[in-house]
């Protein structure tokens, strides 16, 4: 029997809106509107260049259970591909595209198989007559699934690659979740590879005996979802471990950057430092459009000068240092530098937090100041939990803020 090749893909989101993203460059939200169509275009056009056997939707194929015509549209177009290559595809639907909202009105091809809601279905992947592969699914009947459907598969009884197809929260305890289930509920099947949706990052929970897959979103919808989207493409073969290839195919990239301008004290050093952090970026994108949001953090002499300019010169900055890249917020986290080694040496009550500071960074007075905190509250109980390089960084940030307050001239 030969391994099975397939991609396994989930959270498409056609249509999707892009709210959030404060964009006036008309060129740009032409490239937002069409990255969810594109993204989904490069999967299958993955699967056909790779030859695989068939393509797994783990849910959310559309970002609304209002799906627009154009997007029903395109699916049935880019499936179509799929069947002219004699390439099947297996589709579950989940909190975005639940099974009582899905259209009639355009047909898919028929080697197109949409899992029923209810109980689990098998379907018998054939190749030229021959069973290669089970496929184990089930659809969300309404977008408010709270129930954990993993516990109701079984893997069928056979020697057969056995795959379950399913959109779910695994390791959630949040009533608001849909479809939680724990890890455990996975792992004490027989199946040999679950293929999960819902989560928007990439992320092997498991890797054998079973492979317990999130193949992330297929394109990043909001700049909380930063770096590399796409899909997994996978061969798999009875009682050996997957081979879980991750294939970006996003168009539109989202990224957060923290940059430190500590002892900047000209704008021209500030600049330098953007021009680093715009090579990285670049490189990091790989030709794709990029959406930054940045902050710029760390004590320096420019604090002032930062925190009272306006939108306009931080834009200018920007598009002076930032080319090729998008920047769709800016924020100013800096501290006024403060010198230290000086007020050590002067007679005040700075002095005065920096002497006690220093004695409680010694190993010993640390751990007395996690036993006499953890009298003061519950939550300060918790200090337990770090290690002493933890608490010791939580020292410093309370004497960097309490020096904040007396001599560093914050907001308050």
């Amino acid at each position: 029997m030969r391994p099975i090749r397939f991609v396994h893909c989930s959270d498409i989101h056609l249509g999707c809106s892009f709210k959030g993203v404060a964009s006036n460059d008309t060129g740009l939200a032409g490239k937002l509107t069409a990255a969810t169509f594109d993204a989904f275009a490069s999967i299958i056009n993955l699967a056909i260049d790779n030859n695989v056997d068939f393509v797994l939707i783990a849910g959310d194929l559309f970002d609304t259970e209002d799906r627009s015509l154009k997007s029903r549209l395109f699916l049935r177009d880019q499936l179509i591909r799929l069947d002219s290559h004699k390439i099947k595809s297996y589709i579950v639907c989940g909190n975005h595209d639940p099974l009582d909202n899905w259209s009639q009105t355009v047909k898919l091809p028929d080697s197109v198989c949409i899992f029923e809601a209810g109980e689990p279905q098998t379907e018998v992947f054939e190749n030229g007559g021959e069973p290669l592969a089970t496929i184990t699914g089930v659809s969300f009947p309404t977008a408010n699934v709270k129930k954990n459907l993993a516990k109701s598969f079984k893997a069928p009884e056979d020697n057969l690659p056995s795959i379950a197809l399913l959109h779910t929260d695994v390791g959630s305890l949040d009533i608001k979740s849909y479809a939680p289930c724990q890890l455990k509920d996975l792992e004490k099947t027989d199946f040999d590879y679950w293929a999960i949706g819902h989560v928007h990052s990439f992320n092997v929970l498991i890797f054998f005996s079973p492979a317990v897959v999130y193949p992330g979103c297929s394109q990043g919808t909001s700049p909380r979802e930063t770096g590399a989207k796409g899909c997994c493409l996978v061969r798999l073969e009875a009682n050996a471990e997957p081979e879980i290839k991750f294939v970006a195919v996003d168009k539109v990239r989202y990224f957060q950057e923290n940059l430190d301008i500590s002892g900047c004290t000209e704008i021209r050093e500030v600049q330098e430092r953007l021009d680093v952090l715009r090579s990285a970026v670049l490189k990091e994108a790989e030709g794709r459009e990029i959406i930054l949001r940045l902050i710029l953090t760390g004590r320096t002499a420019l604090h002032r000068e930062l925190r009272s300019a306006g939108k306009e010169d931080l834009d200018d900055l920007c598009n002076v240092c930032l080319q090729g890249c998008f920047v769709d917020r800016i924020s100013i986290d800096t501290r006024n530098d403060i010198d230290k080694d000086s007020l050590r040496n002067s007679s005040g009550f700075p002095a005065e937090v920096l002497e006690e500071t220093e004695k409680l960074r010694s190993l010993e007075n640390l751990q007395s100041l996690k036993s006499e905190l953890s009298t003061i509250s519950r939550s300060c109980r918790e200090l337990d939990t770090f290690s002493d390089d933890e608490l010791e960084h939580i020292l410093l940030k309370a004497e960097d803020l309490l020096l904040d307050r007396l001599v560093g001239d914050v907001e308050h």
